[in-house]
Formats: structure tokens, C-alpha cells, sequence
């Protein structure tokens, strides 16, 4: 490896660490934001939360979100359609969530078929936890990255 090679391993290296740095900061923030808005199976959801460093042959690239099955519902929000019943079931069960009609215990499958109704007519309302996190913390961002040699 010449001299040229070995520089730019280590200036890769050093916005390496900086974006895993960055990564687990605003990874955190995420979780404080999620944590104080109103979400369904909040707790899959920020026990999901991750950030990965991505290198590619022309960038260092930083994901940030949920891996949750439901992230990008959470995130992107839905228009109002219909929601299939199985992963709402699959919900429920999880959840452990239990509704009463009267004094009749309903059935999974129906709580399941209400849910999807209220999907059909309002959607999911978008929550873009990560691009609110990353306004806020814009200004922090460029500065860290202007920091950037390797150095926190």
C-alpha cells in the first residue's frame, strides 16, 4: 500500500468514526423523541431503533430509523386504505390488547377488522421521528462533520 492508499484509509476511518459517533448520539435522540410521542407498539419500535454506517466506492453513507416491522408506517405515515388483519392480529396478540363490546370479550380477528376500518377511513398519520431529529440537531450536524479528521 503506498502513501496515498494508506492516507485515505485513515481519513475514511476517521469519518468512520465520526458517523458511528454521530450515529448512537442521534440514535438517542430518536429514542427520547419517539419515547414522548403518541405511537402504537412504542416499545418494538424504539427497541428497533438503529443506525448504520454504509460505505460505498464514492461515500460514507449514515441510515438512521426503526428495523421494526411497522417502522414505515410509523415514519411515512399511511392513506387511508385498507390494513390487512393478519399483522393487526399479530398485533393484538403481542400486545396482549383486549377489547369489550357490552359485556361480550371480543374476538382478535374483530378488534383486528375495527382497527383496518379506522385505517380505511383516516390513514395513519405520518411521524417522521428521524427527519425531525435531524432538523433539530442540523446545525450540531454540519458542525461535527466540519470537525470531522479523525477527531471528536
Amino acid at each position: 500500500m503506498n502513501e496515498f492508499e494508506q492516507l485515505a484509509r485513515e481519513i475514511v476511518g476517521g469519518y468512520r468514526r465520526k458517523l458511528d459517533y454521530m450515529g448512537d448520539l442521534l440514535k438517542g435522540q430518536m429514542i427520547k423523541e419517539a419515547s414522548s410521542r403518541k405511537i402504537r407498539a412504542k416499545g418494538d419500535f424504539i427497541n428497533n431503533m438503529s443506525y448504520e454506517v454504509v460505505e460505498t466506492p464514492t461515500a460514507l453513507i449514515l441510515r438512521l430509523g426503526s428495523k421494526a416491522d411497522h417502522a414505515k408506517y410509523v415514519l411515512g405515515g399511511k392513506v387511508p386504505s385498507w390494513t390487512p388483519l393478519e399483522p393487526l392480529m399479530e398485533w393484538i396478540k403481542v400486545r396482549k390488547i383486549v377489547w369489550w363490546d357490552k359485556n361480550r370479550k371480543m374476538e382478535d380477528k374483530e378488534i383486528a377488522w375495527l382497527i383496518s376500518r379506522k385505517h380505511k377511513r383516516e390513514g395513519i398519520e405520518p411521524r417522521n421521528i428521524v427527519q425531525d431529529v435531524i432538523d433539530k440537531r442540523e446545525g450540531w450536524i454540519r458542525k461535527e462533520l466540519a470537525s470531522t479528521g479523525g477527531r471528536r
